[in-house]
Parts: C-alpha cells; sequence; structure tokens
C-alpha cells in the first residue's frame, strides 16, 4: 500500500475507536463459585497445631491431657463416677446434691504431658446398704512419680471441698492423761520440729494411757493462726493406738460426707509398704489414717482447715520413720525388722489375712545380737476365718536365738511336694483318730501346725481345718518366691474388715 492510500484510510476511521483503543484493557467478569480457599487456610490451621501432638503421641507413647486454667487439678480433666450419679458432680444418690461438688478454675485450656496418665482410680464404696462414697485410688505408678515423696495437696485435692467443720472426723478417741516423762520431753521437741514456724502453734502436749489392754497415746497442738470463718477448726492432733478405735460404721459417716483418696506406695527396702487414707478437703477439716507396715499400729492425724497441709503430710512421715515414742505403743514400733520380707500379707500370699486394722495383730520380742539392736522373734495372729483363709498364726524366730523344740520338715527352698504331702496326711489322720477316741472334740474345730527354716529363721504356722494338701504347697510355694500371689484384697481389707 502506497503512503497516500494510507493517509486516506486513516482518515476514514472512527474517532470513538481510536480513542477507546488508548484506555486500558477491562477485566474479564468472574462467575461465583465454591471457595476453597478459606478452607485450605483453615485445614492448614489445624495440621499446624495437630500434627506435634500426634506426633508425640506416636513415636514417644506420651499421652496429652488437658487442665483447665491454673486452679485445676494437675494432670487431671475428669473424675466422674458413671455409677448412676454417685460421687463427684453429680450429687451422692442419698438425697444431697450438693455431696461431691468439687471447685475448679475454667480460665482456658493448656496442654501439659505426662508419661504416666495422672488420673486416680476412681470407684463407689459402701457401707451395709445404705451408705456409698467415692474413693480415689493413687497407686504405686501415680505415688512413684513422685520420688521425693507425694505432694501434701495431693492426699486431699479430689475429695469434696468447701465443707469447712466435720465434727465426726475427731471422733474415737476417749480423754487421757497427761503424759510426763523424759520420753515426752524428746518426743515434744521433735515433733515440734516437723511444724510450720509462722503458723505459730502453741506448745505440744502429750496425753497416754499406756497400762489398759491397749496402749494409746495423743499428741495435741493449735494452730496461732486460724483465717477461717466458717467454724472449722484449727486444732492439730495426733492419735496412736494399738488398734483402731473407730469402728467402720463411724469411718462411714466421715467418708459419705467427704470422699476418700487412697495412696498405696512401692514397698520399701526391707518390704513394708505404706497405705495412707485421706478424708476431708483442702478447705476444711481433714485427716489422714494409716497403719503402720506389719505392727499394724493406728495412727490418725486431724486438722483443721488453718492447719498447712505440708504440715500433715511431715507428720505423716516422721510416724512411718519408727520415733522411739512409737515403742510406747508397741515394742517394735521404732525399729525397722529385718524380718518384714518374711511376713506373708494378701499382696504377697493369698493365704494370709491382713494383719493391721482387722483385729489381728503382732507381738515380738527384741534385744541384743551381735551388739546390734535386732528383732529375735515376731508372733502373728491373723484374723480368724476372713474370707476362708485358712492361716491363723505364724512366727517367726532367729536361729540362733531359738530354744525351742525342733520340729522341722526341713528348709523351705528343698521341701519337695512329696514331704509336705506326706506330712500333711500325718496330721490329718492323726485329728480323725483323736476325735474317734474323744466324743468330746468331735465337733472342736482342730489345727494344723507345719514347722520348717527359712534362711536364718525358725518358722511355725498353724492352719484351720480347711486348709488343704494343694493349699499347704502353693502357701510354701508363695513364700518361696516359686508362684505368684494374686494379691488379694491388699488395699481395701484394713478398712472394711469390720463390717
Amino acid at each position: 500500500m502506497k503512503g497516500s492510500d494510507l493517509l486516506d484510510k486513516l482518515e476514514n476511521l472512527d474517532p470513538g475507536l481510536v480513542a477507546g483503543a488508548a484506555e486500558p484493557p477491562r477485566e474479564k467478569a468472574r462467575r461465583r463459585g465454591f471457595e476453597w480457599g478459606g478452607l485450605i487456610a483453615v485445614a492448614a490451621c489445624i495440621v499446624a497445631i495437630g500434627l506435634p501432638l500426634l506426633l508425640t503421641y506416636l513415636i514417644n507413647g506420651v499421652t496429652p491431657t488437658i487442665e483447665y486454667g491454673p486452679g485445676s487439678r494437675q494432670g487431671s480433666t475428669s473424675h466422674q463416677v458413671s455409677a448412676g450419679d454417685e460421687g463427684p458432680g453429680g450429687g451422692d444418690g442419698l438425697g444431697d446434691p450438693q455431696k461431691g461438688a468439687h471447685k475448679g478454675g475454667d480460665d482456658g485450656p493448656t496442654a501439659t504431658y505426662s508419661t504416666y496418665n495422672m488420673e486416680p482410680q476412681v470407684s463407689v464404696m459402701g457401707y451395709k446398704d445404705y451408705i456409698t462414697w467415692t474413693r480415689y485410688t493413687l497407686d504405686e505408678q501415680y505415688c512413684a512419680v513422685y520420688p521425693e515423696g507425694l505432694p501434701a495437696e495431693e492426699y486431699f485435692k479430689y475429695n469434696v471441698q468447701g465443707l469447712g467443720a466435720i465434727p465426726e472426723l475427731w471422733d474415737g478417741m476417749a480423754d487421757m492423761e497427761p503424759w510426763d516423762s523424759e520420753e515426752a520431753d524428746e518426743a515434744v521437741s521433735d515433733f515440734s520440729g516437723l511444724l510450720t514456724e509462722s503458723m505459730k502453734y502453741t506448745k505440744p502436749t502429750i496425753s497416754a494411757d499406756l497400762y489398759s489392754e491397749y496402749q494409746r497415746m495423743s499428741i495435741q497442738t493449735k494452730c496461732g493462726i486460724s483465717w477461717r470463718s466458717d467454724g472449722s477448726d484449727s486444732r492439730l492432733t495426733v492419735d496412736i493406738c494399738e488398734i483402731s478405735p473407730v469402728d467402720a460404721a463411724s469411718l462411714a459417716k466421715v467418708t459419705y460426707w467427704t470422699d476418700e483418696t487412697v495412696a498405696i506406695f512401692p514397698k520399701d527396702n526391707m518390704g513394708g509398704q505404706r497405705i495412707v487414707y485421706a478424708m476431708g478437703g483442702l478447705d476444711s477439716d481433714r485427716c489422714l489414717y494409716t497403719w503402720l507396715p506389719f505392727t499394724g499400729i493406728w495412727c490418725r492425724i486431724a486438722a483443721g482447715s488453718s492447719v498447712p497441709v505440708e504440715d500433715m503430710a511431715a507428720i505423716l512421715d516422721w510416724l512411718f520413720s519408727g520415733p522411739e515414742l512409737l515403742g510406747q505403743i508397741h515394742p517394735l514400733a521404732s525399729y525397722n525388722p529385718e524380718v518384714y520380707p518374711y511376713i506373708p500379707t494378701p499382696k504377697t500370699n493369698d493365704y494370709a489375712a491382713p494383719i493391721g486394722g482387722t483385729g489381728a495383730g503382732l507381738t515380738g520380742r527384741a534385744g541384743q545380737n551381735q551388739n546390734e539392736q535386732k528383732v529375735l522373734g515376731l508372733e502373728i495372729s491373723y484374723l480368724e476365718g476372713y474370707d476362708g483363709r485358712p492361716l491363723e498364726r505364724y512366727a517367726i524366730d532367729r536361729l540362733d536365738s531359738y530354744e525351742g523344740k525342733d520340729e522341722s520338715m526341713g528348709a523351705l527352698a528343698g521341701l519337695t511336694r512329696d514331704e509336705v504331702e506326706k506330712e500333711y496326711s500325718r496330721q490329718r489322720g492323726a485329728m480323725g483318730a483323736e476325735r474317734s477316741s474323744d466324743v468330746y472334740k468331735r465337733d472342736q474345730p482342730m489345727h494344723y501346725t507345719f514347722h520348717f527354716t527359712w534362711d536364718d529363721y525358725y518358722v511355725t504356722a498353724v492352719f484351720s481345718e480347711e486348709l488343704t494338701a494343694d493349699g499347704l504347697w502353693s502357701f510354701l510355694q508363695q513364700l518361696s518366691g516359686k508362684e505368684t500371689a494374686t494379691g488379694t484384697d491388699a488395699y481395701t481389707a484394713p478398712l472394711l474388715a469390720a463390717e
């Protein structure tokens, strides 16, 4: 095209088209449909938060728990009982809708991690057919998480809170005369050193009754700083008795209102095991019950809400350490006998009834042996007829101080089943012959008595007639550790056997 022709063509163009060509291009109208962008962003956030928790669980086996607010229970999310609205949070099932109403913070969730599920085992306990309460069991694994000792608040934080005064909690010990002696002065000094100085306690006093059928004593003091106005007590009382002066019905009345926490500690290096029962809350009258291992001495630490829970825990540890004061109640209580591992208990032998708190008890003698204080002999009287378990009496004496007749079947480790069954059959035949020759003995109970040696000890075991040959062999196998016991009711029997 020639230049003149191009100019002629341009002159014929529409000016509107030229102006439109100079404008910037317009965006195309988009059709609105389903929006994926927002959902993708939300999904990304969920993955970012949840993936670390999932990986932690899969790799380390650690379960995350959620606790609500700084006032909540450590490592715990719920303590509800599913048995008909009984227990915390749902009334007690006995016409009291407020029983079990625990308080907790609600300041928002924060994730915490624990290598052990720090939840108590929750169960519903009962007395007769008309009283129930919730029990929180802190088992051996729970308590083992705290190698320096269970924190004091753990005993009470799961129980009912906000009850204030609980008068029934103090029942059980009658009045006694003041105990004036050098031993009492030393005990007062030791006891005072356990208490928080800033609480301005009064000087402790000790009352005792050491000459009646059952020895008992009580240490009393009072917190000088009482900060509550709800009628709860500021007293601190430590009661010690050879047997429990509080019957099961009285205990049930207290636990009905407060619920109960049971702490079960791992065995110590002597084979003894602490089992502690706690009643009351952090902000009310409260108490700790226990029976000292093997000697079965009953101890109760009762305190008003003004008394720090740490002081109660310190006193408990003091009692378990075997202070000389306990020797006034039981001659062996201030010892840590080496014979403990040689005593059958429900947890180590299924044929033995519990010792402490069931009416059964332990007696013995101690003396000097190779310039050291040693327990020379123990005799345990088990509760007869307890759940049909046949062991009635069990005695152990050091071989180097035993002066009785040697009737031993032999060493425990070397006994054979044939030897054991032969001795069992001999005694069973003797029982039948005696009954046949004496009409008055036909309806009288008779007993099996077996003797054997075990390491450095001479053992005598007495059983009821319900014993079988298989049962005797199993008893001996469990003593030697060749057969494992099932651990019959080792935790609950001390409290409930009185029913």
